[in-house]
């Protein structure tokens, strides 16, 4: 894909579409440059924790039956003290 760089105030900047935007997860989030031997590399910000709860889930589901009696061990201070 060939673009052109735009001029926006004394910077100089890229307009990255739309299909490329949604492909790579990059609609409102902090994004990070990195400066590459052959160019620039844009990837998104990884947020702490990003996802676990789906991971979770998934071995979860993958976990055999006899082994999950000991996983529940949510309290009250679990529901209401943590923020992810």
């Amino acid at each position: 894909m060939i673009t052109r760089l735009i001029s926006i105030g004394n910077s100089k900047g890229i307009r990255i579409p739309k299909t490329l935007v949604q492909q790579y997860d990059l609609a409102e989030t902090d994004i990070e440059l990195h400066a590459e031997e052959d160019g620039i590399l844009i990837s998104p910000v990884k947020k702490a924790r990003q996802n676990w709860e789906e991971l979770f889930r998934k071995e979860l589901k993958d976990t055999p039956a006899n082994a999950k009696e000991n996983i529940d061990v949510q309290n009250d201070f679990d529901k209401t003290e943590w923020t992810w």
